[in-house]
């Protein structure tokens, strides 16, 4: 009997064996819904299905897609209006221009251009084929010192003045040494030099160009001492422009200073002095087609001090001199070039007071709040303010208007740009207004 039982009980847990191996293999899923979730296709659309062309069918209130052909999925092939690779969109990732591309990629075109079959003889011409390419992120440019690093069909376009030694590496320990360098890039026949053109010809803006007749040049190289280079108009190499390049011609007179967008574009001893609201945008050369937009430039002037000590300054004014020095280069011996010493005039701390009458000509006595300085904190800072009474800078702009619509006559104040007379029924005390024209004048202009 007990060996009846033993067998009965192996039977049974082999039996529980198998039903528990039988559903990992069967790869159950749950039921489906029998709530309906669609009346009709259209209200599948949208939902995820297998990867083929197909569509949506609304069977027993269930989303079904029935596949017309199932999709293997293979590489994109360009222009064959097939979808390769099952994803559902047509030549993804395809182009004919750079345009077609993802902001920041370029179509780079995998292979030769197939040549389109056509009749010579046809009533329409024969075209070239397109050449399909994909969108890639653009390489980047590789860095060279000379066109000897690049390669074919490709020159060096120097960048940079101050660069490691040819052959340092990252980690290396290298000599402190300057060199130029640059990106190696599409060579569209540009010379870098006149060595680079033919016998009687000059490099310029990369295009070789033929000698100038005497009194014509390209550049101060080719006007006698003394004389400068004017008038000279270039295009540069592989540029677009609407007037060709034409040489300058040489003269006497003093050429105006080189203009410029910011201090950087200046030597280091000048400053750029903006004259214009609207020049052409930095880099657009004269006779090439830029884009119009305005922007401000100006003319490189040199650096003058305003002050070098604090009597030169209007009162409540301190001197502050900074020295301005030319750009050294790591060498041996060590740079020794002089320096510029320049004074320009910043507010000073202001002064306590009582009255009017303690302050400088221009200032008044104004209640004043201040307040010590507040770190970002958690919880935010609480510290308290205190008031005092300064002297401040009388000779702030007003609005001539904004005292009511009496007649009364109440001095002269400033507006930003000169001192005019202001009218009205009343200012209070009238800190911003002189009683005298000239008063107004010798204070704010």
């Amino acid at each position: 009997m007990r060996r009846f039982a033993t067998a009965a009980l192996l039977f049974l847990l082999g039996a529980l064996f198998v039903v528990l191996a039988g559903t990992t293999k069967t790869n159950c899923v749950p039921a489906p819904p029998t709530e309906p979730v669609c009346a009709a296709p259209t209200d599948c659309d949208g939902l995820p299905h297998i990867n083929c062309v197909g569509k949506w069918a609304c069977e027993n209130g269930q989303c079904v897609w029935h596949c017309k052909n199932q999709c293997v999925p293979s590489a994109e092939v360009c222009g064959d209006s097939k979808d390769n690779d099952c994803d559902g969109v047509i030549d993804d990732g395809c182009c004919l221009t750079d345009k077609e591309c993802p902001p920041g990629q370029v179509c780079q075109v995998s292979g030769p251009c197939a040549d389109c079959p056509c009749d010579p003889n046809g009533f329409v011409p024969c075209q070239p084929c397109p050449c399909w390419g994909s969108c890639i992120e653009p390489p980047q440019p590789a860095q060279c010192y000379d066109k000897a690093d690049c390669g074919p069909g490709q020159t060096c376009e120097i960048t940079n003045d101050c660069c490691p030694p040819k052959g340092c590496m990252p980690g290396m320990i290298c000599p402190a040494v300057c060199v130029p360098c640059g990106d190696c890039v599409a060579d569209f026949g540009c010379c870098a030099s006149d060595f680079d053109c033919a016998p009687m010809q000059v490099c310029v803006a990369g295009v070789c160009e033929k000698l100038p007749a005497p009194g014509l040049c390209w550049s101060d190289a080719q006007c006698k001492p003394g004389q400068h280079c004017i008038g000279v108009i270039t295009c540069p190499c592989g540029a677009q422009c609407f007037a060709a390049s034409q040489p300058g011609k040489c003269t006497g007179d003093v050429p105006p200073p080189p203009a410029c967008y910011g201090n950087d574009d200046c030597l280091w001893n000048e400053t750029c002095q903006i004259t214009n609201d609207c020049c052409a945008p930095e880099g657009c050369l004269p006779g090439m087609d830029c884009p119009a937009v305005c922007v401000p430039c100006g003319q490189c002037v040199p650096l003058k001090s305003e002050c070098m000590q604090d009597s030169d300054c209007k009162p409540g004014y301190l001197c502050e001199i900074q020295s301005v020095c030319p750009p050294c280069v790591y060498a041996d011996p060590p740079c020794k070039a002089a320096c510029l010493a320049v004074g320009k005039c910043v507010a000073g701390a202001a002064q306590e007071c009582t009255s009017d009458k303690a302050c400088p000509p221009g200032y008044a006595c104004t209640e004043t709040a201040e307040c010590p300085p507040c770190v970002y904190a958690d919880p935010p800072c609480m510290a308290p303010c205190w008031l005092k009474m300064l002297c401040q800078p009388a000779c702030t702009k007003i609005d001539p208007f904004g005292y009511g619509f009496c007649e009364m006559f109440m001095g002269y104040g400033f507006d930003g740009k000169a001192c005019v007379g202001v009218s009205g029924c009343g200012c209070g005390d009238c800190k911003g207004i002189f009683k005298t024209l000239d008063e107004c004048k010798k204070t704010c202009l």
